[in-house]
């Protein structure tokens, strides 16, 4: 028996102990094929983690080229012998939920209007950015437009608009939606 096939979110060891390009090209073009696919996000350091003498260097870095999570050293280079974990998307500390849902949730949604099941998952430890990536800043753009606020809505009121807009258009069409939460 060989090893067991690579999926979308792991490594193969080889790749893992590479540097960037040593992640797998063949992997990630395999991800794009196949129904499930594993992003990661990097959220940006906290206040109280700039504060941190010891926390306010990052440890590990995105390489949107590789699609990549790289450790680092304390100075940011990637040196070989340190890890490297490849995905189907990555995204850095500055991407906006608006950015992840329009390569992740829009496609998702798209399938879900056709008949297809869908999902999207937050996954992550406290305070690592699950609830502002799905449910934004916490105000509504059309209470908040004037004061600045809502700009960053979360994915699951994009795709919620996106469905209903979706419904809207398509007026020969009996839809029933149901929603857990």
């Amino acid at each position: 028996m060989g090893a067991p096939p690579a999926t979308p979110g792991s490594v193969p060891k080889a790749a893992a102990a590479g540097t960037a390009s040593g992640c797998d090209r063949q992997q990630r073009t395999k991800a794009k094929e196949e129904n499930i696919q594993v992003a990661v996000r990097m959220r940006p350091l906290g206040p109280q983690e700039r504060r941190s003498s010891k926390s306010h260097v990052r440890v590990w870095k995105v390489d949107a080229e590789e699609k990549a999570i790289l450790e680092t050293t304390p100075d940011g280079a990637h040196e070989p012998g340190h890890a490297a974990f490849a995905y189907a998307h990555t995204f850095g500390e500055l991407a906006s939920n608006l950015e992840v849902y329009d390569r992740i949730g829009k496609g998702i949604v798209s399938e879900v209007m056709q008949g297809y099941h869908g999902t999207i998952i937050a996954y992550g430890q406290t305070s690592s950015g699950k609830t502002f990536s799905m449910q934004g800043d916490g105000h509504p753009p059309s209470s908040a437009t004037a004061a600045g606020l809502g700009k960053n809505r979360g994915i699951v009121h994009m795709a919620a608009s996106d469905i209903f807009a979706h419904i809207n258009q398509e007026t020969y069409r009996d839809f029933s939606v149901r929603v857990s939460y």
